[in-house]
């Protein structure tokens, strides 16, 4: 009898001994710092919100874009044509995600001083993988009912690339497809 006692108070001190140590997973954010205002640790690494990147999340991915450019831009309805001319990229207040890229197609110009800069400014998505202008309506003086959509690469150095489609929404066959390179000055 005094065996089997033994026994099960052995049998009990290394089971709850396996417990107490192989139960306890360690945490894989213990030493992860996460910008806490930007991200948040998962299973050992920073999630971050949109618009932000790095190992922290500190990197606020659209200040890098914003500045003015020089715009080099061919499109399908002008073949042979490249249309050179000035670009600002701002910040949006819609989400730190967002950036807006004013005289998309170069639609404000000296050469047409009526249309205002608002006229042609289109809301673009940044991320690390690129920009992304969302299938939008566009509406700019002498350009009404247009949509406009595209993506573009991520910025190298001082330079970025859009490709992006406008679409007459009255005569969709009207499609004007264009790759823009912007410089910054």
């Amino acid at each position: 009898m005094k065996l089997n006692l033994l026994k099960l108070l052995s049998l009990s001190i290394l089971l709850f001994a396996g417990l107490t140590f192989t139960s306890c997973d360690p945490d894989p954010c213990k030493d992860v710092v996460c910008d806490a205002d930007h991200g948040i640790c998962l299973d050992g690494t920073c999630d971050c919100d949109p618009g932000y990147s790095g190992s922290d999340c500190a990197i606020l991915l659209r200040s890098a874009y914003i500045g003015t450019y020089n715009a080099i831009e061919v499109c399908s309805l002008s073949p042979g044509f490249e249309d050179l001319y000035t670009a600002d990229v701002k910040t949006s207040a819609e989400g730190a995600q967002y950036i807006i890229i004013t005289n998309l197609y170069n639609h404000f110009s000296a050469v047409t001083p009526a249309y205002q800069p608002t006229d042609t400014q289109v809301k673009a998505i940044v991320s690390d993988s690129g920009i992304e202008i969302p299938e939008t309506s566009w509406t700019a003086s002498g350009l009404e009912d247009y949509r406009v959509s595209g993506t573009g690469s991520v910025l190298t150095g001082t330079s970025f690339s859009i490709n992006f489609t406008l679409t007459d929404v009255t005569d969709p066959s009207n499609a004007d497809e264009c790759a823009v390179t912007y410089t910054l000055q």
